[in-house]
């Protein structure tokens, strides 16, 4: 008797402990998604932010006649995004290596030269997307064709 006694009082523990460690780890995986999901959105304002500049850079060498291009009408708008990630594709799917193509996109010289690609594009009719995949196109062909050291000096040719 005393032995069943026992038995059902351990079954009793164990599952009382088995209902907290599950709600413990329940907690833990919550916690942990939480701080990813954190991380990943500071990541993208960063990188949003990061854009932002960086197109309020190229308007500004645009105002000051230092650029050689027309810009789209687009390019302070939310599109850029878009617009980066579709060249980002554009050059992988090419080929070209995961920081090869980002340096591609973060370099003013290769980066204005895409987007006035897009711009005498957008002047001609085109439509985004084939703004875009210009753009792309042409960034791989300057690549391919450009020695590199060359392609990311910071003059303008």
């Amino acid at each position: 008797m005393v032995r069943l006694i026992f038995v059902i009082l351990m079954i009793y523990l164990l599952y009382k402990v088995g209902r907290l460690l599950l709600r413990g780890l329940i907690l833990l995986i919550a916690a942990i998604y939480s701080f990813i999901s954190e991380e990943s959105q500071k990541q993208r304002e960063k990188k949003s932010l990061y854009q932002k500049e960086r197109a309020w850079e190229v308007k500004q060498k645009a105002s000051q006649h230092q650029a050689q291009g027309t810009l789209p009408s687009w390019m302070n708008s939310d599109r850029i995004n878009d617009f980066n990630q579709g060249v980002y594709q554009i050059l992988r799917s090419s080929g070209i290596g995961i920081e090869d193509a980002k340096r591609l996109l973060n370099h003013r010289n290769p980066y204005l030269r895409a987007l006035y690609v897009a711009g005498r594009m957008e002047r001609k009719g085109a439509t985004y997307e084939e703004q875009k995949r210009a753009a792309g196109e042409t960034l791989v062909a300057l690549w391919q064709r450009a020695d590199h050291q060359q392609l990311f000096s910071d003059h303008l040719e």
